[in-house]
């Protein structure tokens, strides 16, 4: 069709902006069966509000809004990740001043610490955001958060090198709560910022793990919290609820009338109009029809499990289908979508790394602060079977170093780099203890 060619620069930049929005999302069933929303209206209800009182997402920003940062805090060389100090290597220590500025900024701001203790009691959770915008969703509680994560992060070192373990542990199951309140927000770009959310967590474990031996209680409520986390995300639980709302939202914007993607001239003569709105109706309506198919065979590829759910980009293709066919939406709705599976593997990756460092902990503690020679030694009384990566189906790869060890995924580039570290789509994913405290808590 050369109309979509032809069209303004403004009604170009509508199709573009359309897509540039990753907005709203819907459940998907994990027992029994049960109607996925079709509208916006539907997709906001769908979002279940908790009862008065069990909210997670009301308390952490209760604890959000307690926080006190100040700009001195945010330009400090001294302070890192609420401030521009970097931070820490995981297996060095803690520069004097770095430590004094990380103590002041954690102890000023323990009133926004006690609640999101109290957050991390809660197990349901909604943001009050209004779904039944559509593209026009407001998020700005997702920036928030993911600095808040940084904030634990700030406090689980700051316990850790205080040789405070259970404050360490709480700090850190705090932050696996946070990213999970956002795990039924039906948003695709909150699937990927609880993503983030839970890889500075595991970061904080590595940060606290070759600092300080945290008790076995802790360390016992840091595999069900990360048991439940890894369970959700092998089933797919937040991605696919992400897809689903895409799909709502989306298929939404295709009910815009014709001159909301085009205008047509003034001078066009009745007959020339009638035969482009025609023209527009008939691209509009296959453009629609390929989306929803696209979005349907997503939806089933997703239900299989890793590394099976990486092998099939259903997204890509049909993003050379519609533009090869000139559908002018589905051309821009699918442009980047096909990364977020590979995103969602990194995350299961981490929660079993997580998972797996937790288990050897707990087998250090029975055998005289040594590690096993293999993760087959862990089963069947800490972990069983070893888990799996999901980039390629083998079980996570473990050296042992020294005294401490590497523990790595493969990670997206699908290769196995010896547990050389990367930026996300390159190298492997690494969790290392190179150094552990010998002491037992």
């Amino acid at each position: 069709m050369g109309w979509f060619n032809e069209a303004p620069p403004e009604q170009v930049k509508i199709f573009r902006a359309i897509g540039a929005v990753w907005f709203v999302s819907v459940r998907i069933v994990l027992a029994g069966n049960g109607d996925l929303p079709r509208t916006l209206a539907e997709l906001d209800r769908w979002y279940l509000e908790p009862p008065a009182g069990q909210n997670a997402a009301t308390k952490f920003l209760e604890g959000i809004a307690a926080l006190k940062i100040t700009d001195s805090d945010s330009n400090s060389a001294s302070l890192p990740l609420a401030g521009k100090g970097e931070r820490p290597h995981p297996d060095k220590a803690v520069p004097p001043e770095m430590k004094a500025a990380i103590t002041e900024f954690v102890e000023r701001n323990q009133p926004a610490f006690h609640a999101f203790g109290q957050a991390a009691q809660l197990q349901e959770s909604r943001y009050p955001i209004q779904l039944n915008r559509g593209q026009w969703v407001l998020l700005p509680h997702l920036t928030k958060i993911r600095h808040t994560a940084q904030i634990l992060e700030l406090s689980a070192i700051s316990h850790a090198v205080a040789g405070q373990g259970k404050d360490a542990g709480d700090d850190l199951l705090a932050g696996l709560a946070l990213a999970r309140s956002l795990e039924s927000e039906p948003v695709l770009i909150s699937q990927l910022v609880r993503v983030a959310c839970n890889s500075i967590m595991v970061k904080s474990l590595e940060q606290t793990l070759n600092r300080i031996t945290l008790p076995q209680q802790t360390l016992d409520q840091l595999q069900k919290s990360l048991q439940r986390s890894e369970e959700r995300e092998a089933a797919g639980f937040g991605f696919t609820r992400g897809f689903v709302g895409k799909q709502v939202s989306d298929l939404s914007a295709f009910d815009m009338p014709p001159e909301g993607y085009l205008t047509i001239s003034d001078k066009a003569t009745p007959e020339e109009r009638k035969k482009l709105e025609l023209e527009i109706k008939e691209t509009l309506a296959a453009d629609r029809k390929f989306c929803q198919t696209t979005f349907d065979q997503a939806l089933a590829v997703r239900k299989q499990p890793f590394p099976a759910r990486l092998t099939q980009d259903v997204f890509a293709e049909a993003y050379l289908v519609a533009t090869n066919r000139n559908l002018p939406l589905s051309s821009v709705l699918f442009g980047g979508l096909n990364k977020d599976t590979a995103l969602e593997a990194s995350s299961l990756a981490n929660l079993r790394l997580a998972q797996t460092t937790i288990a050897l902990e707990r087998f250090r503690s029975a055998h005289a602060n040594h590690f096993p020679d293999s993760l087959t030694e862990l089963a069947p009384n800490y972990l069983s079977p070893v888990p799996a990566d999901p980039f390629d189906g083998k079980p996570l790869r473990y050296h042992k170093k020294g005294i401490g060890y590497a523990l790595y995924s493969i990670g997206q580039n699908l290769m196995d780099d010896g547990g050389k570290s990367g930026n996300g789509t390159e190298g492997d994913i690494v969790f290392a203890v190179i150094s552990p405290p010998q002491n037992n808590p």
